[in-house]
């Protein structure tokens, strides 16, 4: 037993360290000396604005945005403001840290980032740039806005909530849109060629007078009692552009370079002498489709006479006269030759009645080339006769009969006749009477082969509409 106590003894000195017994105690020792204080917590306990979802709105719409807080105690008296032209329509306290507001922002309000304030009693708390106001609108443009031009616009709807209205009216060939509608400045107008979910086509007419400056283009969607605005402030700039002059008898090149692009010309007739005028143009890219549109002294679209590659029309005006060439399918790459050609024609005027060959006969046989300015159509019986004379030295040449004038809308139908056995016998076996394709026409007839009287008659397409009823006759050979 002794044994086993001296071993515990010694591994127990071996442990801790010692060969001896263990000493007495000492002493406590002193104190330490105190440590610094520690660094003091970084929060303030000041009252913060601190988010606002959704963070960004569109023009013209109304919804709901969250603001939190931090260290708040919102209560019933608490404002919200998210600066001019967007109105609180009501705000609601969801907690000591929370609102509700419902706001509608207006269709002309500044678009960019903006602060929100919150003022509750004298206290305001402010988050700079918290809140964005973008367009629910993205253009894509073809072509140059400019004075006298005409280019194309692709839109793009970025308001995925809200679709386009798709309803079309009209036929499969040529559909409407008729609850799409285009609204823009003045002296600018818009027709829509295409309309899907969240992208409307259209193309632009800008009048040769009209402001150069900025352009507001806003599409209107929906049926009247439900519309839907997606605005679009300062959309594109219209740029200061002079027309080209065109002078008779010289062909003018121009170049279409881009799609989408276009041209302006004017063109002063010599003097205010009667004046047939024909306006030409011609390129060698069988692929292009180019698009004169006609325009009288007013430089607007709206008061356009012709659209087509070339035409004729009477001038006893020293007025000016333009045409904004484009091609038709936007194609671009290519050069065309545009020329003004003026010829002197006697001036006459339509007597009624002349509704058959003997009254046309009675009211004066005339000779070629021949105008009669501002006759009239009365309703869709109507029929207008016209006597031309065909000398000796004029038999083999084809009588050239067009319709004309500043009203492009009138429909006509135009028949050509010589006197054979007090027979009207028609002159054309194919293009008689003019094919109507449009509204005005012009027909050739084959060579003549007789010397004197011929008729010409002027009647209403069976699409006449009693809104458009005044034309211009020319009578030529050719």
């Amino acid at each position: 037993m002794a044994r086993r106590l001296e071993l515990c003894w010694v591994l127990a000195a071996t442990l801790l360290g010692c060969s001896g017994d263990p000493g007495t105690p000492g002493p406590k020792g002193d104190a330490g000396e105190k440590g610094d204080n520690g660094d003091s917590g970084g929060g303030t306990g000041k009252p913060s604005l601190s988010a606002a979802v959704p963070e960004s709105a569109f023009l013209a719409r109304t919804f709901d945005v969250t603001l939190s807080g931090s260290g708040t105690a919102w209560a019933d008296n608490v404002k919200a403001d998210f600066g001019e032209k967007i109105l609180v329509n009501k705000l609601t306290v969801a907690s000591p840290t929370a609102l509700v507001a419902s706001i509608t922002v207006s269709p002309d309000a500044a678009t960019g980032p903006r602060d929100v304030k919150v003022t509750d009693g004298a206290t305001a708390l402010v988050y700079k740039g918290a809140f964005t106001v973008t367009s629910p609108l993205k253009l894509a443009i073809s072509g140059a806005p400019a004075q006298g031009s005409i280019f194309l616009v692709h839109a793009r709807g970025l308001d995925f909530q809200t679709p386009f209205d798709l309803t079309q009216g009209g036929s499969v060939f040529a559909p409407t849109y008729p609850n799409i509608t285009l609204v823009t400045s003045p002296g600018i107008t818009t027709a829509v060629s295409n309309v899907a979910e969240y992208s409307v086509d259209y193309q632009v007419f800008v009048d040769v007078n009209a402001a150069a400056s900025d352009v507001k283009a806003s599409i209107l969607s929906g049926p009247k009692e439900s519309l839907v605005e997606f605005p679009l402030p300062a959309a594109y700039a219209i740029a200061p552009r002079p027309a080209k002059p065109l002078a008779a008898g010289t062909t003018t090149k121009i170049s279409l370079e881009h799609p989408g692009d276009s041209v302006l010309f004017s063109f002063v007739p010599s003097d205010s002498k009667l004046r047939i005028l024909d306006v030409a143009s011609n390129t060698s890219d069988v692929n292009a489709t180019p698009a004169g549109h006609f325009l009288p002294s007013s430089g607007k679209f709206a008061d356009q006479f012709a659209v087509a590659s070339g035409t004729t029309f009477v001038s006893s005006a020293a007025a000016t006269y333009y045409v904004v060439y484009a091609d038709y399918y936007a194609y671009g790459g290519y050069d065309l030759d545009v020329k003004v050609t003026e010829t002197i024609a006697q001036s006459g005027v339509e007597h009624e009645p002349n509704d058959s060959t003997s009254l046309a006969t009675t009211n004066g046989v005339v000779a070629a080339p021949w105008v009669a300015q501002s006759a009239k159509l009365k309703d869709a019986s109507d029929e207008d006769w016209y006597a031309v004379t065909i000398p000796a030295a004029d038999v083999g040449k084809s009588i050239q009969v067009q319709t004309s004038g500043l009203d492009g809308f009138t429909d006509t139908v135009v028949d050509i006749y010589e006197v054979q056995s007090n027979t009207l016998t028609p002159l054309g076996p194919k293009k008689l009477p003019s094919e109507d394709n449009g509204f005005l026409d012009e027909l050739t007839s084959t060579p003549t082969t007789v010397v004197g009287t011929h008729f010409v008659k002027v009647y209403a397409s069976p699409y006449f509409v009693p809104e458009h009823t005044a034309y211009d006759v020319i009578i030529r050979l050719k």
